[in-house]
C-alpha cells in the first residue's frame, strides 16, 4: 500500500482542463452531484447521531474549509444546511472564484475563495469542518495532506470527503492505459487510523449509459476530468478506442457504460490521549539493538520488584500466526505463554515479510490497524500495573508512508525505553535518536545499556557507555540508566 502516485499528477494540467469545463461541468457531472448531496446527507447523519439536535446544526460548525469546491454545488449546500461563520472557499483552478462569486456578495456567512493546490497552502487553524467532494484523488499525497487536516481541526473536528476508488472509470484505464491511482477504502482508513477515529465509512459503484463511445468521451471533457491524458486523439485512434469500447464495455440495450466508484468518509479527530502512566514504549538504535531481549530483561526485573507486568509486540514482522519476538519474552521471563497472547492482545498485528512494517503491509496487501493496536494496549493496561510495548526497528521505522514509529510514540505520549549498545558506530545513532527524541518531546525515561550479545572490544563498549551516561545527566537528567547483563 502507498499513498503517493506512481505517475505525480500534472495539477497545472489538471487545473486547464477544469477551467475549460467550467461551463458545463454542472450540465455534465450528474454523479458529481449525487456524491455531493449524498455527502451533506451522511454529514448531517453523523451529527444528529452524534446527538447534536437537528435545530443546532446550523450552529455546529463555526468555521468550514472546503477543497476543490469547483463550480460551487456542494458549497451552497454546506451554506444553507450549516450555516456556518465563515466558509473557505479553495479550488486549485483560479478561475472558479468567478462560479462561486454570488456566495461572496452574501452578509452572512462571510464567505472567501483561496485558490491554489491544497496540497500546498496553510489551513486556518482552529477550523471545525475540513471538507471535499470528488477532489482526494487529485493529490500526489494524500498521507501528508491527511496529517496536515488533522493539525488544522479543533478538538474533535470533523473531516468528511468523497473521493473515487480503485474501479472508478476501469474501462478508459484498460482502453487508453491512463487515468489516477486510486486508492481503496481500506487504503485511506489506514491513512487516517493514526490522526482519526472512523465515523462513517462506505463505497459504491455508479454505472452510467452512453449511447456511443464519442458520448463518454465528451462527458468526461466537460466534466474536466482528462487531467491525465495528455496524447492527441487522431482519427484512427479514435476510431480503434470506439471499436473496442463497443465491444467490451456494451450492455443490453446497446448502451456504452461508464463505471464510476465513490468512497464516502467522515473522521474525527483523535484528542483524548489514552492513559499512559503504565504503558512504555521500547525502541532502539537499530533491529539488531536487542529490544525484544532488553524488554524480556527489564519486564522480568520489574517482575522480581512485585509488578504485574506484559509485554506486548505491537507490530511483528516476518511471521505468521505468532510473534516470535513474544515467545523470546515467555521464554526468558519464565511466565509461559500467558491468556492475552492467546487473546491475541500481545501481538495484535502480525505481518508475513520480515522488514518495515510500511513495507510488509503493503506486501501482505492489508494496511495496519492502529486502532486494533491502540485496544489491545488499553485493554492490557486495565489488567496489569505495567505494559511494555517493543516496537519494530527503530525510532525512525515508517509505520506508513508518512507516519514514522517515532510519530506514533510521540501521539500517544508514552514514556520510552531506549536500548542501546557498545558495539562500534553505536554512540553516533544514539545521539542522533536523543535529538529525535528531544525534537518531538519524548519523556526518555530509561535507557537500556545492552551488554547481550558480547562485544571483543570492551575498551569502545566501556567508553560508549561512559559518553552516553555523561551525555544523558547534561541534556536528560531525569533518565534512567540500566546495564543489561547476559541472561542467556
Amino acid at each position: 500500500m502507498t499513498d503517493t502516485p506512481t505517475h505525480p499528477i500534472d495539477k497545472e494540467l489538471v487545473a486547464k482542463r477544469f477551467s475549460y469545463s467550467r461551463s458545463t461541468y454542472d450540465r455534465e457531472a450528474s454523479v458529481q452531484r449525487q456524491v455531493a448531496e449524498k455527502m451533506m446527507r451522511l454529514l448531517t447523519d453523523a451529527l444528529l447521531s452524534a446527538g447534536i439536535p437537528r435545530p443546532q446544526l446550523p450552529t455546529h460548525f463555526r468555521h468550514i474549509v472546503e477543497l476543490g469546491c469547483g463550480t460551487g454545488s456542494y458549497s451552497r449546500m454546506l451554506l444553507n444546511t450549516l450555516q456556518p461563520e465563515t466558509l473557505l472557499l479553495n479550488d486549485l483552478c483560479r478561475d472558479m472564484e468567478e462560479c462561486v462569486r454570488e456566495l461572496r456578495t452574501t452578509r452572512t456567512p462571510r464567505v472567501s475563495f483561496l485558490p491554489g493546490d491544497a496540497e500546498a497552502l496553510d489551513f486556518p487553524r482552529e477550523t471545525d469542518l475540513i471538507t471535499s467532494c470528488s477532489t482526494l484523488q487529485w493529490f500526489n499525497n494524500p498521507g501528508a495532506f491527511l496529517t496536515r487536516c488533522h493539525q488544522a481541526l479543533v478538538a474533535d473536528g470533523l473531516l468528511a470527503f468523497s473521493t473515487f476508488g480503485t474501479t472508478n472509470m476501469h474501462e478508459i484505464r484498460q482502453l487508453t492505459g491512463h487515468g489516477l491511482d486510486y486508492l481503496s477504502v481500506e487504503e485511506l482508513q489506514a491513512l487516517l487510523s493514526p490522526h482519526f477515529d472512523i465515523l462513517h465509512a462506505e463505497e459504491e459503484v455508479v454505472t452510467l449509459p452512453f449511447p456511443t463511445p464519442q458520448a463518454v468521451l465528451k462527458h468526461l471533457k466537460q466534466t474536466g476530468v482528462t487531467g491525465t491524458e495528455k496524447r492527441i486523439w487522431t482519427r484512427s485512434r479514435l476510431q480503434s478506442f470506439c471499436k473496442e469500447y463497443t465491444t467490451r464495455f456494451s450492455d443490453a440495450a446497446g448502451n456504452v457504460n461508464l463505471t464510476y466508484h465513490p468512497i464516502y468518509i467522515i473522521a474525527r479527530k483523535k484528542n483524548k490521549i489514552m492513559e499512559t502512566k503504565n504503558i512504555y514504549f521500547i525502541s532502539g538504535i537499530d533491529t539488531d539493538a536487542g529490544k525484544s531481549y532488553c524488554t524480556a530483561w527489564y519486564a522480568r526485573e520489574l517482575m522480581q520488584r512485585g509488578l504485574r507486568v506484559i509485554t506486548q509486540k505491537f507490530i511483528q514482522t516476518g511471521n505468521t500466526g505468532h510473534s516470535e519476538d513474544i515467545d523470546l519474552h515467555r521464554r526468558l521471563t519464565g511466565t509461559g505463554y500467558l491468556p492475552e497472547d492467546k487473546e491475541g492482545l500481545t501481538m495484535p498485528e502480525i505481518f508475513s515479510y520480515p522488514c518495515s512494517p510500511h513495507l510488509a503491509a503493503r506486501i501482505d496487501k492489508r494496511p495496519i490497524d492502529f486502532g486494533k493496536i491502540e485496544r489491545a494496549t488499553r485493554e492490557l493496561s486495565h489488567r496489569y500495573d505495567t505494559v511494555l510495548v517493543e516496537g519494530a526497528g527503530g525510532l525512525m521505522v515508517p509505520l506508513t508512508e508518512d507516519f514514522l514509529t517515532i510519530d506514533y510514540i510521540a501521539e500517544k505520549q508514552y514514556p520510552l525505553i531506549f536500548v542501546t549498545s557498545g558495539k562500534l558506530g553505536s554512540i553516533n545513532h544514539t545521539l542522533l535518536s536523543f535529538e529525535a527524541i528531544k525534537n518531538r518531546d519524548i519523556a526518555l525515561d530509561t535507557v537500556l545499556y545492552n551488554l547481550y550479545p558480547t562485544v571483543e572490544d570492551k575498551t569502545i563498549q566501556e567508553d560508549t557507555m561512559k559518553y552516553i551516561k555523561q551525555y544523558l545527566s547534561k541534556h536528560f537528567p531525569g533518565t534512567k540508566f540500566e546495564v543489561v547483563p547476559e541472561i542467556v
